[in-house]
Formats: C-alpha cells, sequence, structure tokens
C-alpha cells in the first residue's frame, strides 16, 4: 500500500526536502525481474479535493526526484516544480510514478539487450495496470508519458517506442545512446500525435573517458533525433534542446524539466521556463553545438562543421537506427 512519505522516511534522522503530496510504498513487486523495489507517487495539488482524472509521468531514478536526502547527488524537484506550474496556472498538473533505481542492477535493468526489456515489460504489465487502479488517471497513450535521464532516458526512449501504443509522450535528458544493443528502425512512427523530447549538453562528460568524449557524447544525441526523424517521425513530434555548457547532473535535468514537461504535456509550450544557455540554432551537420558568434571547430566556417552524408549513414548503421538516410536533410534545422 502507498502511504504518504512521512510514515515511510520521516523518522529515519534525515532532512528530507519533500514538499509535494508524495507516496511511497517501499516493497513493489516487480515480477518480470524477481524482485522488489520502492516507488514513489507525486500527486498534483489539488488531487485529495476534486475527482479530476489527470495524466501519468512514469520516472526512473526515483530516489533522486524528489528528495535530497535520498538523492544520488542532488533532487530533480519534480514536485515543487510541478506544484509551483499548478499554482501559476501553467498545468492541470500530471501525477508521477518514480522507480527507484537498483544501484548495481541499475546499468542492466536500464539497457536494451541486457534487463531493459524486462523492465519494460514491468512498468507497462504490472506497474501501469496497478496506477489505472488505484488512482484517477487518463490511462491513454496520449496522456501517458515516460521519462529519465542518462541510462534512464535510454530505457525511457527504447520503451517508450516498443510500447507505442502505451506511451504518447517520451523524454529523455542526456540520454546515453550509445549504450545497450537495441534496432530502433523497428520503432517507426505509428501515431502522429507522439511527442519525443531529446536534450543533451557541451559538457556532459566533462573529461576523456574509457567509452566517450563531450563531442561524441553531444554527437550521438543529435545522431539520435536524425535517425527518429529517418524513420518517420516529423519535426512536430520531435524537440531537441541543445544546452551549452551543461553537464551532466541532476543540477541540469532539473532546470530543463519544467520546460519539457510543458512541451511533453501542455500546449501552451512555456518555452521560457527552460534557462538554458542557449538554444539551437544550427544545421545538423556541425560537428557540436557552438555558441553565436563563435565559429564551428576545425577549418573554415564553410566547410567546418560539416560531414558528408556518407559519413552519417555509416555513423546511423553502426547504431541500428535506420536502414536509408536522406543526405539532404542534413542542413536543416535542429530545432522545431
Amino acid at each position: 500500500m502507498f502511504r504518504d512519505w512521512r510514515e515511510r522516511l520521516g523518522r529515519d534522522g534525515r532532512v528530507h526536502t519533500i514538499s509535494g503530496n508524495v507516496r511511497i510504498r517501499q516493497y513493489f513487486p516487480m515480477p518480470q525481474l524477481r524482485r522488489r523495489r520502492r516507488v514513489w507517487v507525486y500527486l498534483p495539488p489539488g488531487y485529495d479535493d476534486s475527482d479530476r482524472r489527470y495524466p501519468v509521468l512514469y520516472m526512473h531514478d526515483g530516489q533522486n526526484l524528489f528528495d535530497a536526502a535520498t538523492s544520488h547527488a542532488g533532487e530533480w524537484m519534480v514536485d515543487k516544480t510541478i506544484d509551483r506550474l499548478v499554482t501559476t496556472g501553467k498545468t492541470i498538473g500530471t501525477i508521477v510514478v518514480a522507480v527507484d533505481n537498483g544501484r548495481s542492477r541499475r546499468a542492466a535493468e536500464y539497457c536494451p539487450g541486457w534487463q531493459g526489456e524486462m523492465y519494460g515489460d514491468f512498468l507497462v504489465h504490472t506497474l501501469k495496470p496497478y496506477i489505472d487502479r488505484h488512482f484517477r488517471t487518463r490511462p491513454e497513450r496520449e496522456h501517458t508519458g515516460i521519462a529519465g535521464s542518462s541510462l534512464g532516458g535510454v530505457i525511457s526512449l527504447y520503451t517508450g517506442l516498443r510500447y507505442q501504443e502505451v506511451f504518447g509522450r517520451v523524454g529523455a535528458f542526456s540520454p546515453a545512446v550509445f549504450v545497450g544493443q537495441a534496432d530502433y528502425t523497428q520503432f517507426y512512427s505509428r501515431f502522429s500525435d507522439t511527442r519525443i523530447y531529446l536534450d543533451v549538453g557541451t559538457r556532459e562528460v566533462g573529461r576523456r573517458s574509457g567509452l566517450v568524449t563531450d563531442q561524441s557524447y553531444f554527437s550521438r544525441v543529435v545522431d539520435f533525433y536524425w535517425g527518429l526523424r529517418a524513420i518517420g517521425y516529423d519535426e512536430h513530434q520531435l524537440k531537441l534542446v541543445l544546452d551549452y555548457g551543461a553537464g551532466h547532473s541532476e543540477a541540469e535535468w532539473a532546470r530543463r524539466f519544467p520546460a519539457a514537461y510543458l512541451w511533453l504535456f501542455d500546449d501552451t509550450h512555456y518555452w521560457h521556463e527552460l534557462h538554458v544557455r542557449h538554444f539551437c540554432r544550427w544545421s545538423v551537420g556541425q560537428r557540436y553545438y557552438q555558441p553565436p558568434g563563435r565559429r564551428p571547430a576545425g577549418g573554415s566556417s564553410r566547410e567546418a562543421g560539416r560531414r558528408p552524408a556518407d559519413e552519417y549513414r555509416q555513423m546511423f548503421h553502426d547504431m541500428n537506427l535506420m536502414q536509408h538516410f536522406d543526405g539532404g536533410k542534413i542542413n536543416e534545422g535542429l530545432c522545431g
């Protein structure tokens, strides 16, 4: 049973920063994975005082979303953000269902090809039916979203595209799209009202690592966007935000969350809520984002930053994103 967070966490001696109407079930069964996990449910202002039904957003890394005391490195402030957006009249609110990560099992559960399929099956076949039975939800796909960051962004993309009949809204913050084994070419666009939000910063890694650099991390997300365009998703279904100077942290995702949420779930599109350092104004051909007034790295302004079509074809082939590529799309703008 879900209980008020104070009953679950209020006596552990830590200073908690939860401010919204948040309920917790400590040991929710995950039969597909043969384990149990803590699940959080955030209810928007007015939920207890009306019979209104609400959209639902399913999220991962639940311990990082509402409470600094339980977080790994800071919280997203999801409860505080949606509370503020409701009280200022920008949204009616959304129920947020958040599943804790499994710590040492996190990578396996969030990666397609490992346990990602089973984790997605848990969300769709076990958790969502329970939430729809016990809370006043709007269960239709156009009112159901899935979102996460880093590996949580990967499993959001994979599960959201795999179950398009369930999730009409998908949010991927700094998704590590180079991880996991998935053939995204099978997930062509089946519904015209699907919305997929992607974002990435230019300092995701901060230093060279064994897997990626800042530039390659950034480029992979941009290339993933164009892979989605290639398999049928149009510019009205996609939003790509490039955040110059942003790193890989809960603080950055918390800053970008308000506008991402509003674009996914509302038609008002309060994009001024997202205080990114610079929005993208560049062609997809540029190797990585440059702030206004700067020349792309390498070569002349005419030649710098452009990739030939065959390089994109190979990149998409390596990522298993598409089978065909229209080189004419290289110079189309990124942001719709």
